[in-house]
């Protein structure tokens, strides 16, 4: 399926439900853009737990530690410390 959505004056675009529902986008989820410069377009990667999840096993711990979703609460590493809300 394709979506035409238009960008608003001050960046802002608006995420149709369906698409909202299907990948468990709610308010205050952080999506990351990755741009593929080479084909001219961008990927949009919301990052929900279930993101979170998909990445189990590829970060190599010491021996004996774990980290667990929770405590990462959907921030990336190095992110804003208010969690990227705007003023």
């Amino acid at each position: 399926m394709m979506y035409n959505i238009k960008m608003t004056t001050r960046g802002r675009m608006t995420i149709p439900a369906e698409i909202r529902k299907k990948y468990g986008i709610k308010g205050g989820t952080r999506i990351r853009f990755i741009p593929d410069e080479e084909h001219r377009r961008i990927f949009l990667i919301p990052m929900t737990g279930k993101y979170f999840h998909a990445l189990a096993g590829v970060l190599k711990l010491k021996r004996g530690r774990e980290i667990d979703v929770a405590d990462v609460g959907g921030r990336e590493v190095g992110g804003d410390e208010d969690g990227g809300k705007e003023d």
